[in-house]
C-alpha cells in the first residue's frame, strides 16, 4: 500500500486509557504512517501514552479541537488524512480498509465521516472502561459509503472524519469546538464535492467525553451564537 494516513487527535487527558487503546489500534495498522496527538491538556500525560508512531505536541495554549484539527492538517507528513475523536474505537485496521476502497481518489468525493448508526453510544457519565474495553468492534464488516446533503444536523459524523488536504478548508475562529465538521461539509458542498459516511464497521464512542465539561460552557455558547449567522448566510449562498 503505497498512500498511508496521517491521523490527528485532539486531547485534553479526559480519558487517558480510551486514547491508548485507540493509539493501539492506529499502531498495527498498516496504512498508518503517524499519529499525531495535539495535547491540548498542555500538561504531560499521565500515564505516559506510548506508541511507535507517535508525534505529541503540546501547545503553549488550548487550540481547542477546530483549530488543533487546522494545525494537525497543515503539519502532517501525508496528504490523505483523518481527524479522529480522542474518545472513540474504531475497529481494527480501519485506515486501510478506507484505502483500500480506493474512493477518498475520487474527484467528485469531499470528507467522509461517520454514519450515527454505526456508533455504540456510551454515556459520558455512566460508561464502564471495562465494559467499553472488551466491546471492541468486528474488523470484519465490510465498508459502504453513504453520500449525505445535510450538513447541521450530522450527529456524531464528525467523530472520525476521512479525507485529502485539498479537500479541508481551514476552519475560521469563529469556531472553536463545535461546528467545524459543519463548516468542512459546507465547504466541500460549495465547492462541489459529496460528502459521505461510512456504514457497516462499528465505533464504540463515549458521547462528548470532554466537550461537555463545565468549563466550556461560554466557548461553545459563543460557537452556537456565530453558527446561527453563519449557516444562515451560507445555506444561502449555496442554494443561490
Amino acid at each position: 500500500m503505497d498512500e498511508k494516513i496521517s491521523v490527528i487527535i485532539p486531547t485534553i487527558q479526559k480519558d487517558t486509557v480510551v486514547l491508548q487503546m485507540l493509539i493501539d489500534i492506529l499502531e498495527e495498522d498498516e496504512a498508518v504512517s503517524e499519529i499525531i496527538i495535539i495535547n491540548n491538556a498542555i500538561v504531560p500525560f499521565s500515564p505516559e501514552l506510548v506508541g511507535n508512531k507517535l508525534k505529541i505536541h503540546v501547545p503553549t495554549r488550548n487550540l481547542y479541537v477546530n483549530e488543533s484539527w487546522n494545525y494537525g492538517v497543515s503539519i502532517a507528513e501525508n496528504n490523505i488524512f483523518s481527524l479522529m475523536n480522542d474518545d472513540i474505537i474504531c475497529c481494527k485496521n480501519l485506515c486501510s480498509k478506507v484505502l483500500e476502497t480506493g474512493f477518498l481518489n475520487r474527484n467528485d468525493v469531499g470528507l467522509i465521516g461517520i454514519d450515527i448508526h454505526s456508533i455504540n453510544m456510551y454515556n459520558r457519565d455512566e460508561y464502564n472502561i471495562d465494559e467499553f474495553s472488551s466491546n471492541v468492534p468486528n474488523d470484519k464488516i465490510p465498508i459502504q459509503f453513504i453520500q449525505i446533503n445535510n450538513y447541521l444536523n450530522t450527529g456524531d459524523w464528525g467523530s472520525t472524519i476521512f479525507g485529502k488536504k485539498e479537500n479541508y478548508h481551514v476552519i475560521p475562529g469563529l469556531f472553536k469546538i463545535i461546528y467545524g465538521d459543519n463548516y468542512l461539509l459546507i465547504q466541500n458542498l460549495i465547492s462541489g464535492k459529496k460528502n459521505y459516511c461510512i456504514s457497516g464497521p462499528r465505533f464504540n464512542h463515549i458521547h462528548s467525553l470532554s466537550s461537555m465539561d463545565s468549563q466550556f460552557n461560554d466557548v461553545i455558547s459563543v460557537d452556537i451564537q456565530n453558527a446561527k449567522h453563519y449557516f444562515d448566510a451560507m445555506s444561502k449562498l449555496l442554494n443561490n
